[in-house]
């Protein structure tokens, strides 16, 4: 599934990418900034992720959400909560 999710990764304007180092559950996650918010979601190899939102201005959290993504087919809707959340959407 990490494939996947760095595929739909570039597919976001100016995500910052970045892989971790190799583990049993290899991982990767994407920064991305928006005039209102800052976002950060990490993924791993076994389809688990998190997704976060802080506020820019207060950098209190606006959006945290724990999940498993299902499909690759679906991630731009179980993702969706969090672009809105950036403002992207």
């Amino acid at each position: 599934m990490l494939l996947q999710f760095l595929a739909w990764a570039k597919s976001i304007p100016n995500a910052q990418v970045t892989t971790a180092a190799p583990s049993d559950n290899l991982s990767a996650r994407i920064d991305v900034d928006s005039p209102s918010a800052s976002g950060r979601v990490t993924c791993w190899e076994n389809g688990d992720y998190h997704a976060e939102v802080l506020d820019a201005e207060s950098g209190r959290p606006i959006y945290a959400h724990n999940g498993t993504l299902n499909s690759a087919n679906q991630m731009h809707v179980q993702f969706l909560p969090f672009m809105q959340a950036m403002g992207l959407y």
